[in-house]
């Protein structure tokens, strides 16, 4: 069987084509023929490669990555940090939720740059059918803003309701996939008590 054809089953059949051109030159200089002369010259078969192992230069270390939880930490630290004081506040408005017999026990902080706001907090109801979000913002202009951008989050999203209540916009979420008639009465009489604020 040729060895072009044997090298093309193999895939390599450019090789192929340079294979036959070498064993072609070698040839012609007298070499590998039969009764070829010997004086032709320097042998051009290939010599063992130098040993480069020592010379190869060990691998660039790539460039540290970030930690995006610590990332997320220094944001968050910052908001705490920068808060104004307005009235009524996230502590106003989780203040006037437990009052109305809503409290939201384990209030942890979320991003406010989510929503554009100074700062925000959020947690499930006491009975675990709401979640609720308050974001302050330092003035009524720029609640505004917030509130506008947080409808449009989730458009389609029915158990998910936004409000505005002077600096504060709240999220409201039902747990459930539908809202339950005990979770719209909490519904209602947390923003009502926002409302008062």
């Amino acid at each position: 069987m040729r060895l072009r054809t044997v090298l093309a089953w193999l895939g390599v059949a450019g090789l192929g084509s340079a294979v036959m051109a070498n064993a072609a030159c070698v040839r012609r200089s007298g070499q590998g023929a039969p009764g070829g002369s010997s004086d032709a010259g320097p042998s051009t078969a290939a010599s063992p490669a130098p040993n480069t192992a020592s010379t190869t230069p060990s691998p660039t270390p790539s460039p540290a990555v970030a930690d995006p939880m610590a990332a997320l930490t220094r944001e968050l630290g910052a908001e705490l940090l920068h808060r104004t004081s307005v009235h009524p506040s996230v502590d106003d408005g989780f203040a006037a939720i437990e009052k109305a017999g809503y409290a939201v026990p384990q209030l942890q902080q979320s991003l406010a740059r989510t929503y554009k706001a100074s700062y925000c907090r959020h947690g499930v109801t006491a009975t675990a059918n709401l979640g609720v979000l308050l974001c302050e913002y330092p003035d009524l202009a720029r609640a505004g803003r917030g509130f506008q951008m947080a409808k449009r989050m989730f458009p389609g999203a029915a158990t998910r309701h936004t409000s505005l209540h002077k600096t504060l916009v709240v999220v409201i979420t039902f747990q459930d996939d539908a809202a339950t008639p005990a979770a719209s009465t909490a519904e209602e009489k947390i923003v009502a008590a926002l409302d008062a604020l």
